[in-house]
């Protein structure tokens, strides 16, 4: 048996104990308090170096033998703000709050690599981040900015996908990821008794025309080949039935490939306000509060990691994957070094499959062998 493979095995028992307490006790981005605090108590009882960086996030290292390579692997910490629906003794006992998007297991993943490599020779430095506020977009920056990850020789991420049955893998070069902005957009005016509308310049019907239009303006302005789409994902505004509005709020989600794209769609969007607010006599703003570029798989480092999967051929099947029309903060390291995000099957094989950011969601928890088995070879083929 691949010795990576059998050492996932064996510390199974270990990963999944972690796996099911970071799932129980779950924290939202920026919140991760208690999340922190229960990786680093592993890592000191590893006796494993680490650095605090931002609030919550940890980069923790080993270093053996005399060589200067240098690779990093990264998992996130964060919860969402989703009310769990299972029957699972290990539930979330946060109310309002759930690991809907797998990082509890990925946390346990790297902390079992951390734990086998912790005793296990090899030549050079690995860095492992545990990154806080992933789906908050904000947890990355802080750790590029820590320069952690300026001396590495490439990052490397897993990420699982509950829609591919376990004991899959994919690791594909190019375009992985797309690129998201979260916009915010103020419309103001003049507020009325409902009773006198002519008085007062009603920011709903405004905002109304907003949402219903916005998407076919940038259809129109876009060329169909690029892709570039827009989902409101809040609206809100108003504070009396018997008053007009003088406020409403709208949150927008942009998803883009080329920066190009992301720039006209931008203008498309101010263009589009400065002709409501001509036609509802109110004023507006328009903000870009978080930000994520597309992440694009080195090929070079594709193919080295190609390698180690193919060891682990036995247990673990390559497959395919098209470009995700999802973003992710992984993008941020991709600025300060070369790096690889890949997907492990963590779906049921015969129960039906919830994706994630669900009240339902679920991974197979034997899908953690698989990730913690390809991190490992990573190590022990390139350090």
């Amino acid at each position: 048996m691949n010795n990576a493979y059998k050492q996932a095995i064996f510390i199974n028992p270990y990963t999944l104990k972690l796996r099911r307490y970071f799932h129980m006790y779950p924290e939202l981005s920026n919140q991760e308090y208690f999340t922190h605090n229960k990786i680093i108590e592993e890592l000191k009882a590893m006796k494993v170096e680490y650095k605090i960086v931002g609030d919550y996030s940890i980069v923790a290292s080993i270093t053996k033998g005399k060589s200067k390579k240098k690779i990093a692997f990264r998992c996130e910490m964060d919860a969402l703000a989703i009310e769990e629906d299972s029957d699972y003794k290990y539930q979330s006992k946060v109310k309002g709050v759930a690991h809907m998007c797998g990082h509890d297991a990925h946390m346990a993943i790297m902390l079992s690599v951390l734990k086998i490599l912790k005793d296990i020779p090899f030549n050079g430095t690995l860095k492992v981040i545990f990154e806080e506020a992933n789906e908050s977009y904000n947890g990355a920056p802080r750790i590029v900015d820590s320069k952690v990850l300026n001396d590495v020789d490439f990052i490397f991420a897993l990420h699982n996908m509950p829609n591919v049955k376990s004991g899959n893998i994919a690791i594909c070069p190019g375009i992985q990821l797309i690129g998201s902005d979260q916009i915010n957009i103020e419309l103001n005016g003049i507020p009325a008794h409902s009773s006198a509308p002519t008085q007062s310049s009603d920011v709903i019907l405004a905002a109304a025309s907003f949402i219903n239009n916005i998407q076919s303006t940038i259809s129109k302005g876009v060329h169909p080949q690029a892709l570039a789409y827009a989902t409101i994902t809040k609206f809100s505004g108003g504070s009396a039935t018997n008053i007009t509005a003088s406020k409403a709020e709208l949150n927008l989600n942009l998803r883009f490939v080329k920066e190009e794209i992301r720039i006209s769609v931008h203008n498309i969007i101010k263009d589009y306000l400065k002709t409501i607010e001509s036609q509802f006599n109110i004023s507006s703003t328009f903000n870009v509060y978080a930000h994520q570029d597309a992440s694009i798989n080195d090929i070079e480092i594709c193919e080295n990691i190609e390698l180690s999967l193919t060891k682990l051929s036995e247990y673990i099947n390559q497959i395919e994957s098209p470009m995700q029309i999802v973003s992710d903060s992984f993008s941020h390291y991709l600025k300060v070094t070369k790096g690889v995000i890949g997907w492990f099957g963590a779906g049921y094989k015969n129960e039906k499959i919830y994706s994630n950011h669900t009240p339902y969601f679920m991974i197979d928890e034997d899908s953690m062998k698989t990730a913690t088995a390809l991190y490992l070879q990573v190590v022990y083929d390139n350090l």
